[in-house]
């Protein structure tokens, strides 16, 4: 089977340690790679701020806030951190020749989410344990990228773990401010209250439920009864942004 798409789509490759960008081919709707967007992440950007540190390009993470890229750079070691390219769609050579680090503030980022006053959200902790949390960032970005800028230092709120040690991966906002989280560890979709982000945070928990659910789909071999509404899902989106919208998650 073919993809096809109806828009572009970013796409981030871990093991690959690149970028790319893939729009609609007019005719056929399949895949088609812009080269100009296509962003190295160990070449391009982590030499670029890290310069003579080796560090490894993995991009775990992607999303738009405006004209910008953010992504998160998830390898083992030195190398996590939140990574900015200002005006990355309308200028792609000079948003990847003048990236900047978002934070440096904890490790093992996963995913990203903006709410809607442009506060960043992301899965940050240790692999198998992590958080929400909550960055602030500011209204005029640095000029230049340097390796020690952590320009978001002390506008870091933790939202929290949802009651259990959790491995959330990623993150997506409804249309009416609620947060919604894939938890990878406990098979579990978790939606943080809106009204509460950032404060008295509450929660509400979508769990494997007891007995055989019964499985619509059109693809043969996924057809019989599973006793497990979410099995490590590591991806969540909805597929509108109407209060109607429907809630898809990616599993294990």
């Amino acid at each position: 089977m073919t993809a096809t798409l109806t828009k572009p789509i970013i796409v981030p490759q871990y093991a690959n340690g690149v970028i790319q960008l893939y729009t609609p081919d007019p005719s056929t709707g399949a895949p088609t790679l812009d080269n100009k967007y296509t962003v190295n992440v160990t070449t391009s950007i982590l030499n670029t701020l890290f310069p003579g540190q080796s560090r490894i390009g993995a991009p775990n993470a992607v999303m738009l806030h405006g004209n910008d890229l953010f992504f998160t750079n998830s390898s083992a070691g030195s190398s996590q951190a939140v990574i900015e390219l200002p005006n990355y769609l309308n200028n792609p050579a000079a948003a990847i020749a003048n990236p900047f680090v978002v934070t440096l503030d904890g490790n093992d980022y996963v995913g990203l989410a903006f709410d809607a006053a442009g506060h960043l959200y992301t899965a940050e902790g240790n692999f198998g344990d992590n958080q929400i949390v909550r960055y602030t960032l500011p209204t005029t970005p640095p000029t230049t990228g340097k390796a020690g800028d952590n320009y978001v230092t002390g506008t870091k709120t933790v939202i929290g773990d949802a009651g259990a040690t959790s491995y959330f991966g990623d993150l997506t906002f409804d249309s009416s401010g609620n947060l919604w989280v894939a938890d990878y560890l406990n098979s579990r979709v978790v939606a943080f209250n809106a009204a509460n982000l950032g404060g008295t945070d509450t929660w509400h928990s979508i769990t494997d439920v007891a007995g055989s659910l019964a499985v619509a789909n059109t693809t043969s071999g996924l057809t019989a009864p599973t006793a497990h509404l979410f099995a490590q899902p590591e991806g969540v989106a909805f597929d509108s942004t109407a209060s109607s919208a429907d809630l898809w998650a990616g599993k294990n």
